[in-house]
């Protein structure tokens, strides 16, 4: 790195940042359902097209609050790390600013307010002039706003900057090989996305301003979508203006404007430092090597992604030869002494290991004695990859000796959401193994004690190996990206305690202005700045805010990737009911041995992170065979957490890590929704979680009397309500299950599932409806009085006349055995609830001393009553039953809940292949009705806590993530017997408020991990 750029933060703490949780009865992380992140639809392991007329949009409102603004001089000598400042670092000749000078004269002579073409015409021809030596030596400017990108990217970014021999020719953007991005606007106000006159809400909220702030948060994303990258640069031209921006995984950080029409020299400065940056100091991240055509490892990669005719079917009960015949090749191509690979990058010193004319790595072979075969669909997601499009890397994953390489193609999962941890899940090339791998590339939380995904894994492989209950993912290799930090939040952090350290000197000396904090006190200021207690949960409103209302919430990441040694399936792959319950059961079992033998609770149950691992049995049948077996996986431990050990009642107080953690809102239990922060996930918690998990693949992929499959999922899983205090709620559809113990369709019917009994004589005459005549008997009702919405449920059984259709034989009584247990946990808690606030209101309320008076001389009575009814009464929470104690406690553990799926696996009658397309129709896309949400309520200012008093601003910020699969298997065991549980726990404490602080004009919020 050069000497004069500083792109790491200083004063970094080896573990992480210490949180300093806020006072109060605070014991788990704040979530803040209001950021859309929570609502990514992707999080229902579901892929959604791009759409930027919606995708825009919910960009943009996720990223508010993430924007620091900063003069050009700060943002020269504390961001770049330019101390002597850009223009005695990149002198430039004076004819040539000269000639600038004249050129931007005559394009804004008189006031003129020249069009975006023009502006950027005039523009890239200064950048590529050769005039009096030029400007850029190594980098030339190109025009792309009228052209897509050859790949299907839709994205017209006006203009950018391009190592000379990746310079577009045609005016097609290549986000590839983008180094800084250029967006060009008129003249004007309303197309400003920033605004200077308010530093503590630099983003502006007018429509039109807003809508090029997407945009060019757009750009970044695909940036970092295309590259590996620690950050991106970006220019903003606006007129005879311009803005520079720096973005990372925390948030952006932009110049306030300068005009460079009446003095060029600080941009053109810039650009000229910018040119004769290495690769990794324009932010590119030198673990990542990019691979060129012709090069031995790209050839690696088409082999490997090659059809083989030892390639195995997945299908469960398959059965294929115990042993490969023939032995299975592994390509390995020779070296190209006359071409070897050449990286299309500097090698930086950081990079150091191979260089770029060195392949050698590839000679490295390390095979293993397992069967090489690999499944079919895994080479086949492999070779989609591999867009011919689409750059392919080499990545670095682990430090030291247990460093692995691995190729990958384009990534088969990535996170929407610029700011957060930017996960990104590869099938990859393991170069050593030579094998395929799954490879997750994302920026977790760095603080204290909150631990890399890893080594939770770790703990599990090794329990794993000794309880055949755990089936989570191997891990090859994991580990932090050399001391890759985000820069954003450490500067916001030091910002936020040199203006503390300022606004304290004023205090104390009143009268006398104190001086400006220097770049050094900054430094000095950040080691304590890192002992974060967040404005959210301050106890004074604004007296230890920085200077100008700055807020410090940015969030803290470091660069991590984990590789794990299978690839697996999602559980859309079921064809049968009976592979759905068996999953989600070895997925319980897995959560049940690491809670039991660990105190290790996962806390992100979710439909993406429960997925199928297809193996090939260990047992040899009398024919030479192994059979095909599917082992349910729950994955994605990211968000894990080790349980303090209780204390002598059993009780223990756990203590939040970080200022937010994240998670998938669809599938959050309605009580820890409504409890939080002041009740962690608890057992019971995640338990309702597995069943949301069931209830979302049910009603997808099983024959059922839901109306309308995309209605459903969106009413139960993505809406929400708004409750006291502006905070939102789970959807009403998901709570009224939990109360009533009853998933109701329709007409409050209840939910029932059915299935084709093949062995039954059809009793659908010829010219009959078959499904609405059996599904009516099925079900109880008239089959004369079915209503289109019943035909409609079964449209895909509507052609079976051959066969009959009866009601699910195990699955209808395995909902109604756990919504009982749900139905009775929220009877508690809802009498505990009820208890609480009559605790309050009677030692806060003081009993009117004349409760009835007379009415005034203006006022007239009615007549008398001709007949007194009933008084009214106060609703009232019926006291819990003995029985309604005992269901509830069944949730204290896992022990019941399996049970009850053992005793349902173990029934001799499961139907077999009763699994439908899926009733989620490929155009089924949430977007709409979220943006849509998110504008209905953006006045409303979503917060995650209680209410703040009524004299308190509102606060403004939300953030982003993600996360994907990977992959065990072993037998399944019965579960342990039933053994009665301790207490449900205490009272649920409600309406404790926890003051925050902050500054600023109200703004829209938008829509989580820990």
């Amino acid at each position: 790195m050069a000497s004069h750029v500083h792109t790491e933060p200083p004063l970094l703490p080896v573990n992480g940042i210490h949180y300093r949780a806020p006072s109060g009865y605070i014991q788990t992380s704040p979530h803040k359902f209001e950021k859309l992140s929570n609502h990514d639809t992707r999080k229902h392991a579901t892929g959604l097209k791009p759409n930027v007329a919606i995708d825009r949009p919910l960009l943009g409102v996720s990223s508010m609050g993430h924007t620091i603004l900063v003069d050009l001089n700060t943002f020269e000598k504390e961001v770049l790390g330019v101390k002597a400042g850009l223009e005695a670092i990149a002198a430039l000749p004076r004819k040539l600013v000269d000639d600038v000078c004249t050129t931007l004269k005559w394009l804004f002579k008189f006031g003129a307010s020249p069009a975006e073409d023009a502006i950027a015409t005039k523009f890239l021809h200064i950048l590529n002039t050769k005039v009096y030596g030029g400007l850029l030596k190594k980098h030339s400017a190109a025009f792309t706003g009228t052209k897509a990108s050859r790949d299907g990217c839709t994205a017209k970014v006006d203009a950018g900057l391009y190592p000379q021999e990746h310079t577009p020719r045609a005016g097609n953007p290549d986000w590839t090989h983008i180094r800084l991005f250029i967006e060009f606007k008129r003249q004007g106000t309303s197309l400003d996305p920033f605004d200077d006159d308010d530093p503590s809400a630099p983003e502006a909220e007018a429509q039109s301003r807003t809508a090029v702030r997407n945009q060019i948060l757009d750009y970044a994303r695909i940036v970092h979508e295309y590259q590996h990258r620690v950050c991106i640069f970006g220019l903003f031209v606006i007129g005879p203006e311009f803005r520079l921006m720096r973005f990372d995984h925390s948030g952006i950080i932009v110049t306030k404007k300068e005009n460079y029409a009446q003095n060029p020299r600080p941009l053109l400065s810039f650009l000229a430092w910018f040119d004769s940056l290495s690769d990794e100091d324009q932010g590119l991240d030198p673990t990542a090597m990019l691979l060129t055509k012709g090069s031995r490892a790209y050839q690696l990669m088409d082999d490997f992604a090659k059809e083989h005719e030892s390639d195995l079917p997945h299908s469960e009960g398959e059965t294929v030869d115990a042993t490969p015949s023939p032995p299975c090749d592994v390509p390995t191509p020779a070296p190209k002494s006359d071409a070897p690979a050449r990286n299309t990058r500097q090698q930086t010193k950081a990079a150091a290991v191979i260089s770029q004319m060195d392949e050698s790595y590839l000679d490295a072979v390390e095979l293993d004695n397992e069967d090489p075969r690999v499944f079919k669909y895994v080479r086949d997601q492999f070779r989609e990859s591999l867009d011919h499009n689409w750059p392919r890397y080499k990545l670095e994953v682990g430090q030291g000796k247990v460093k692995r390489i691995f190729l990958v193609g384009k990534p088969v999962w990535t996170a929407f959401w610029l700011f957060g941890r930017g996960t990104r899940g590869y099938v990859a090339l393991d170069v050593k193994a030579r094998r395929f791998a799954f490879l997750k590339d994302c920026w977790r939380p760095f603080y204290v004690d909150v631990k890399p995904e890893g080594c939770y894994l770790e703990l599990l492989n090794e329990e794993a190996s000794k309880d055949p209950r755990i089936h989570v993912p191997i891990v090859i290799a994991h580990g932090d990206v050399a001391a890759q930090v985000t820069f954003t939040a450490s500067f916001a952090q030091a910002r936020s305690a040199a203006a503390k350290q300022a606004n304290q000197a004023r205090s104390e000396v009143p009268r006398e202005d104190p001086p400006s904090p220097t770049p050094a006190s900054n430094l000095r200021a950040m080691d304590s700045a890192f002992e974060l207690a967040t404005p959210h949960h301050a106890s004074t409103a604004s007296s230890h805010e920085p200077e100008g209302g700055q807020q410090s919430e940015n969030r803290v990441y470091r660069h991590y990737r984990i590789a794990f040694k299978d690839v697996c399936l999602p559980f859309t792959a079921i064809r049968s009911s009976k592979q759905l319950v068996r999953g989600l059961y070895h997925c319980m079992m897995t959560h049940a041995a690491a809670y039991e033998k660990l105190r290790l609770l996962h806390r992100d149950v979710s439909a993406g992170n429960v997925i199928i691992l297809p193996a090939l049995s260990s047992k040899v049948n009398e024919d030479g065979k192994r059979t095909v077996t599917w082992t349910g996986i729950l994955t994605d431990w990211e968000l894990a957490k080790l349980l303090p050990e209780p204390d002598a009642s059993g009780k223990w107080t756990e203590v939040p890590r970080q200022p937010e953690r994240t998670g998938t809102w669809q599938f959050m239990s309605v009580a820890y929704i409504r409890n939080h922060p002041h009740k962690p996930v608890s057992v019971a918690d995640e338990l309702e979680s597995f069943f949301h998990v069931l209830v979302f693949y049910a009603v997808r992929l099983l024959r059922h009397n839901v109306g309308d499959v995309r209605f459903f999922i969106s009413d139960y899983f993505d809406s929400f309500t708004i409750t006291n205090g502006a905070r939102r709620d789970c959807s009403i559809t998901k709570s009224t299950t939990m109360r009533l113990g009853e998933i109701q369709v329709g007409g409050n019917d209840p939910f029932r599932i059915y299935c084709v009994d093949h062995a039954a004589p059809s009793k659908a005459k010829v010219g009959d409806d078959p499904s609405k005549a059996d599904v009516g008997e099925a079900s109880g009702q008239d089959p004369a009085k079915l209503s289109l919405k019943d035909e409609i449920a079964n449209e895909v059984i509507a052609d079976e006349s051959s066969n009959t259709v009866v009601e699910h034989p195990v699955l209808n009584k395995l909902f109604a055995n756990l919504l009982q247990y749900f139905k009775a946990r929220y009877a508690i808690l809802r009498w505990e609830a009820a208890q609480h606030r009559t605790a309050i209101e009677s030692s806060s309320i003081t009993p009117l001393s004349n409760p009835r008076t007379s009415s005034t001389a203006e006022d007239v009575a009615p007549r008398p009553r001709k007949l007194r009814g009933p008084q009214a009464l106060e609703p009232s929470v019926h006291q819990p039953s003995e029985e309604d104690q005992m269901l509830a406690k069944m949730l204290d553990d896992h022990d019941d809940v399996l049970n009850d799926l053992w005793e349902a696996l173990t029934y001799a009658g499961w139907p077999e292949d009763d699994v439908v397309p899926d009733r989620l129709p490929d155009n089924y896309d949430p977007r709409p009705l979220i943006l849509a949400y998110e504008r209905m309520c953006a006045k409303s200012l979503m917060r995650t806590v209680d209410q703040e008093h009524e004299e308190a601003p509102p606060r403004k910020k939300p953030r982003t993530d993600a996360s994907e699969p990977a992959a065990s298997s072993t037998t399944m065991p019965p579960p342990q017997a039933r053994i009665m549980g301790t207490s449900l726990g205490d009272a649920i404490v409600t309406g404790m408020a926890v003051k925050g602080r902050g500054r600023g004009r109200s703004r829209s919020k938008a829509g989580s991990r820990n």
